[in-house]
């Protein structure tokens, strides 16, 4: 996807992108084509998901690394092991990891300080499918208030690719404005706009 590649490799370590999309839009796999691209670059990516399960990101992850569609992955799984495990010396490494809904950043940093120890060697980017399904570090915010707790969850996971050097990617949903417009704008991001304008 060569027009948003070119863009996304411009981001700096310590940087949030922010993908939107209506449900069903792509979010999942805009991040696990994103996954993949910084893996053939030789990146580490740790890949949270929040909704999906592992098994699922990761049958799909290896469909995108060796062309065999999605439905045939079990059926050729020997075929998709030799072709993995020849691809994965070029690659970085990818780690999917499931967190549950209601994370928050301080459990991502806790994570990614335990998977540095076990594989030394440091994430240079992380992927969090997705931040709507995210909790703040404080228990004291109004989880009603939207806007609040968007901005700290978003400007958290900022600093915590601030403080580990690295980048991060996560996706939002549009509202229901957002299904409407042709062309969505960031106040038509579920939340409001404090979130992107972090980002």
């Amino acid at each position: 996807w060569k027009s948003i590649d070119s863009i996304i490799y411009k981001l700096g370590k310590g940087e949030l992108a922010v993908f939107t999309a209506i449900t069903g839009g792509g979010k999942s796999v805009a991040l696990q084509n994103l996954t993949v691209n910084w893996a053939m670059q030789n990146y580490n990516v740790v890949y949270f998901t929040l909704e999906l399960s592992e098994e699922l990101v990761a049958k799909r992850l290896d469909s995108m690394i060796t062309d065999i569609p999605n439905i045939s992955i079990f059926r050729q799984i020997d075929k998709v092991e030799i072709l993995i495990r020849q691809k994965e010396r070029h690659y970085g490494a990818i780690q999917v990891k499931y967190m549950k809904s209601g994370t928050n950043t301080n459990e991502l940093r806790a994570y990614l300080k335990e998977y540095q120890i076990q594989h030394n060697r440091k994430p240079d980017m992380i992927i969090v499918d997705y931040i709507d399904l995210m909790a703040p570090n404080s228990k004291r915010i109004d989880q009603t208030n939207l806007f609040a707790k968007d901005k700290l969850v978003a400007e958290e996971l900022r600093s915590l690719g601030m403080e580990m050097d690295m980048i991060v990617a996560t996706a939002a949903q549009l509202n229901r404005s957002g299904y409407e417009e042709l062309n969505p704008t960031a106040a038509n991001v579920a939340g409001g706009i404090s979130k992107m304008n972090t980002a």
